[in-house]
């Protein structure tokens, strides 16, 4: 299942005002998604083994845990709020996004190396 089948729709390129929660609908792609986030991105608890196709700014907290991620490659270049990435199969932080400015989760990995590019 790709975000643009869920009850968004195909939000490719737009800015979303508010919260988008698709947590737990066993998504396998991002194609859809909107560019930037004016709210949390919930997309916990699916099968995405990648974050292409997915935001580039979310102004509030943007959850990814509990997927299939190997590394935050295409992770957004700015998060307002906290980026969650625990649970995954992530094994290092080189792709995270440039700035957060809460918290950063990312337990439950098998991260290596902690080197990264966080500001």
């Amino acid at each position: 299942m790709e975000f643009r089948d869920t009850r968004y729709g195909d939000l490719t390129g737009q800015t979303y005002e508010g919260d988008i929660n698709v947590s737990g609908l066993n998504l396998t792609s991002l194609k859809g998604a909107p560019k930037i986030v004016k709210g949390n991105f919930d997309i916990s608890f699916n099968q995405l083994k990648s974050l292409k196709y997915g935001p580039k700014n979310v102004y509030g907290k943007y959850d990814v845990s509990y997927n299939e991620l190997q590394s935050l490659k295409y992770s957004p270049e700015i998060v307002n709020g906290t980026f969650d990435c625990e649970g995954n199969n992530i094994t290092d932080l080189f792709d995270a996004p440039k700035k957060i400015l809460g918290n950063f989760f990312f337990s439950k990995n098998k991260v290596e190396s902690f080197e990264g590019n966080l500001e």
